[in-house]
C-alpha cells in the first residue's frame, strides 16, 4: 500500500478520519506485526463505497482490510495476516436500524456491540445469543467469524447480509424484511445460499445484517456439576449421551483445571455449566431427569448444584454468574471477568496487561477425543513449559468446540514460549484430525495443506478472482 493512497484518502474524506501509521498497533496475542500503512475510521456506508472505488482506481495496488470493533483478541485483534494494507475500522457503523420483537429479528451494523443489543432486549420476550467475551465486542463481526454463543454457533443467527463488493456496488443477500409483508425468517432463499458464502471471507465488506432474536424461555436454570480429572473421559461420554437424549438446552460449558484457576474456581476440579430451559413444567421434568442421571454416575461426579438453589456455593463466583446470565442473553458480568482475567479494560487489552492467545479446534463429542487432546497438552507442556487451559463447549451431540487459551507475561522469553506452544497445538491437533474452525493471523488458511482445503481452494480462488479480480481486499485469515 503506497503512502500516496493514504494521501488520496485524506483528500477525498474527512482527514480527521484517516490515520497514517508509523508502526502497526499492538495486539494482546503479540503476533508478528505486518506492514500496515494506516487506518480509516469509517462513519457511513457511502464512505465505504467511496473508498472501495478509490482503491479500484489503483489497479490492484491497494489492499483494504476491514474490521468491526477490532476486539478479536487472541487471534490477532486488528492485525491482518498480509503486508501493505490499509485498515477500515467499521465501529462507526453502529446503528441498530430496526428491532422487531414480534417477528424476531434485528437489523444491525458492524459497530453494534453485543452489550448494546442485549440491553435493548432486556425486559422483552426476546434475547440474543451472546458469547462469553466482552460486552464491547461486535455481534456481527463475531458471527461472521463463526464465533460460538451460549446458545449455539452464531452462524445460525445470520439471516441476511448487506455487502459492498470490490466494484463498489452494494448488495443484499439472504432474508431481509419487506414492507407490508410478513415472510418466514429463512436465510437460504431459493437457489445457492449466499449468506454463509460471505462468512470467514474477504469477498466483500459487510455493512449490515439481519440477525435472529431468540424467544425468551419461560424458565431457565443451570446445573453446576464438578468432577475430578481422572474421570474426564467418562464424564464426556456421559454428557454426550445426555445431549443426544435432549437433556441439554444450549452450549454445555466445561472449564478444566487450568481455566478454572485462571478464572478463580476450585483447584483440581472440572466444573460443568449445564443449561436447561423452556416451559416451567419441562424444566421441572428435566431437572428430575438430570438428578436421576447424576445419581447413576455414582462417585464419578463430585457434586450437582442448581443455580437457583439457596445453597448454591457459586453465588459469588464471577464465571458462574456470567454464564448463567449469558444463557439469557445478558452481558452484565462480561467485562468484570475480563478485567479480572487480564487485569485491564477492553480498550486497553491490546496495549497493556497480560498476553492471551487462543487456539480453536473442533473435536468429535467423545471421551476418547478429549483424552487425546489432553495428551497433546501434556506433550506441549513437556516441550515448552506452557500449560494450556481449555473450555469445552458442546455445539451439538456430535461436535465439541475446544477453546484452548494460553495466558502469558508480555516479556520476550514468555512470548516466544507461548507462540512455540501455539505452533505445536496446530501441528499436533491437525495430525489427529482436530482442525481449527477459526484461525489466528500467523496461521492463515493459505498455510494449511490438508486434503479438504486443497480441494476447496480451487473453487474459492476461482470465485475470488471473479468477485475481486484486482485484489482490492487484503488477504485475510481465510484466504486461499
Amino acid at each position: 500500500m503506497s503512502e500516496s493512497f493514504i494521501s488520496l484518502l485524506e483528500e477525498h474524506l474527512d482527514h480527521r478520519n484517516v490515520v497514517a501509521y508509523a508502526n502497526t498497533p499492538n495486539d494482546v496475542g503479540e503476533y508478528i506485526s505486518p506492514s500496515v500503512s494506516g487506518r480509516v475510521d469509517v462513519s457511513s456506508i457511502e464512505q465505504v463505497i467511496r473508498i472501495v472505488k478509490l482503491a479500484d482506481q489503483y489497479d490492484g495496488e491497494t489492499a483494504l482490510y476491514p474490521y468491526s470493533t477490532g476486539y478479536n483478541w487472541g487471534l490477532g485483534s486488528t492485525k491482518p495476516p498480509s503486508d501493505n494494507t490499509v485498515q477500515l475500522k467499521l465501529n462507526g457503523l453502529n446503528k441498530i436500524r430496526e428491532i422487531n420483537i414480534v417477528e424476531g429479528y434485528a437489523v444491525i451494523e458492524p459497530g453494534v456491540t453485543q452489550g448494546t443489543l442485549s440491553r435493548k432486549l432486556l425486559n422483552t420476550n426476546r434475547f440474543i445469543n451472546v458469547t462469553a467475551s466482552s460486552a464491547e465486542t461486535s455481534f456481527l463481526g463475531n458471527a461472521l467469524d463463526r464465533g460460538v454463543g451460549l446458545r449455539h454457533q452464531r452462524t445460525e443467527d445470520l439471516l441476511g447480509l448487506e455487502i459492498v463488493l470490490a466494484n463498489g456496488t452494494l448488495h443484499r443477500v439472504g432474508w431481509w424484511p419487506e414492507q407490508g409483508k410478513q415472510s418466514a425468517l429463512y436465510s437460504h432463499g431459493i437457489g445457492p445460499s449466499l449468506v454463509q458464502f460471505f462468512t470467514q471471507s474477504n469477498l466483500g465488506i459487510i455493512t449490515g445484517a439481519v440477525v435472529r432474536l431468540l424467544n425468551r424461555p419461560e424458565k431457565s436454570r443451570v446445573a453446576y456439576i464438578s468432577f475430578s480429572p481422572e474421570n474426564l473421559e467418562y464424564a464426556i461420554n456421559t454428557f454426550q449421551h445426555w445431549s443426544a437424549q435432549g437433556l441439554i438446552h444450549g452450549v454445555l460449558k466445561i472449564y478444566d483445571e487450568t481455566s478454572t484457576l485462571t478464572y478463580g474456581a476450585n483447584k483440581g476440579e472440572f466444573l460443568v455449566h449445564l443449561p436447561i430451559s423452556g416451559a416451567a413444567s419441562v424444566v421441572s421434568a428435566l431437572s428430575i431427569a438430570l438428578e436421576t442421571e447424576f445419581v447413576k454416575a455414582g462417585e464419578k461426579f463430585i457434586s450437582l448444584v442448581w443455580s437457583d438453589s439457596s445453597t448454591n456455593p457459586y453465588q459469588d463466583d464471577i464465571v458462574a454468574n456470567l454464564v448463567a446470565a449469558a444463557y439469557q442473553g445478558d452481558t452484565k458480568y462480561h467485562d468484570i471477568l475480563l478485567e479480572k482475567t487480564l487485569g485491564t479494560t477492553p480498550t486497553e487489552i491490546d496495549t497493556e496487561g497480560k498476553g492471551w492467545i487462543f487456539f480453536l479446534p473442533l473435536l468429535p463429542f467423545s471421551g476418547q477425543a478429549i483424552k487425546q487432546a489432553y495428551l497433546h497438552f501434556d506433550d506441549i507442556f513437556e516441550s515448552t513449559g506452557v500449560r494450556c487451559g481449555a473450555t469445552i463447549n458442546t455445539l451439538s451431540d456430535q461436535i465439541i468446540d475446544l477453546v484452548v487459551s494460553i495466558r502469558f507475561e508480555r516479556e520476550e522469553e514468555e512470548i516466544k514460549k507461548a507462540h512455540q506452544a501455539l505452533k505445536l497445538l496446530h501441528e499436533k491437533f491437525s495430525a489427529s484430525g482436530f482442525y481449527p474452525y477459526r484461525l489466528d493471523v500467523e496461521h492463515p488458511l493459505a498455510n494449511s495443506r490438508n486434503a479438504r482445503t486443497l480441494r476447496e481452494g480451487e473453487i474459492i480462488r476461482s470465485l475470488q478472482k471473479t468477485l475481486d479480480p484486482k485484489g482490492i481486499f487484503a488477504s485475510g485469515r481465510y484466504s486461499y
